[in-house]
C-alpha cells in the first residue's frame, strides 16, 4: 500500500468515526412526572340506625315507596329488616354526581354485610362474609408452677400475641375446670399436651 493510499484510508476511517459519533442520540430528560390522582368512582355516605328508627324510615326522602319495597324485598333474601338493631351501620353509595344512588351496604353483623345494588329491574342483593380459616395450634410442655405461667412463658407460643395467649388460657381453663384449677393453684410437675383449633378472620386477630 502506497503512502497516498494509507493517507486516504486514515481519512476515510476518521470520517466514519465522526459520522458514528454524530449518530449517537441521547435519551431526552423528561424530568419528574407528576402523580395522577383518579377521583373515586362513588361517594359514600354513612348513617347509623337510630333507636326506634326503621330501615325504611331512614330511606324516606332517598327512595320512593315503590323502590323501598323492591329494596326491602331484596334485603329479606339475607336478613330481616325488623331485626336490625339501633346503631346498625348503613352506607349509601352514590355516583360521583352525588345525586344518583348506586347501592347500599348494611352491616348486619361484624362479619357480614348485605350489599344492595341497583339495576334496570330494581334491586339485587348479595351477602358478603369476612373470609375465615381454621388452623390448629399444637402445644406441649411441663407445668412447673401454674398453667398460666406455662402458657405465657412458652417458647412454642412466641408467635402469639399476649391477648391470644390469655384467650388460650381461658379455653384450657374451661377444659380442666373439672380436674382442678391449674390456672390459680400450684400444680407443678405434670406435663401437658394440647391441640387447640383457632379461627382467624381477614384483618382480625385470631381467636
Amino acid at each position: 500500500m502506497t503512502g497516498k493510499s494509507r493517507a486516504a484510508s486514515r481519512t476515510a476511517l476518521a470520517a466514519l468515526a465522526a459520522l458514528a459519533t454524530g449518530c449517537v442520540v441521547e435519551a431526552p430528560d423528561v424530568g419528574v412526572v407528576e402523580a395522577v390522582y383518579a377521583p373515586p368512582a362513588e361517594i359514600v355516605r354513612i348513617f347509623s340506625l337510630g333507636r326506634g328508627q326503621t330501615f325504611g324510615g331512614l330511606l324516606d326522602g332517598v327512595l320512593s315507596a315503590n323502590e323501598q319495597a323492591s329494596l326491602l324485598l331484596a334485603f329479606r333474601e339475607h336478613a330481616s329488616p325488623r331485626r336490625m338493631r339501633a346503631g346498625t351501620e348503613i352506607s349509601l353509595r352514590y355516583l360521583r354526581d352525588g345525586d344518583s344512588l348506586r347501592g347500599i351496604d348494611v352491616a348486619v353483623s361484624p362479619d357480614e354485610t348485605v350489599r344492595l345494588d341497583r339495576d334496570e329491574l330494581g334491586w339485587r342483593s348479595e351477602l358478603i362474609e369476612t373470609p375465615v380459616y381454621t388452623d390448629t395450634l399444637y402445644v406441649s410442655g411441663e407445668i412447673e408452677t401454674v398453667l398460666w405461667n406455662a402458657v405465657v412463658n412458652s417458647e412454642m407460643l412466641a408467635g402469639l400475641t399476649f391477648a391470644d395467649r390469655n384467650e388460650l388460657i381461658d379455653h384450657l381453663d374451661r377444659v380442666f375446670q373439672w380436674h382442678g384449677r391449674w390456672t390459680s393453684r400450684g400444680r407443678s410437675g405434670p406435663g401437658t399436651r394440647t391441640a387447640s383449633p383457632s379461627s382467624a378472620k381477614c384483618g382480625r386477630t385470631a381467636r
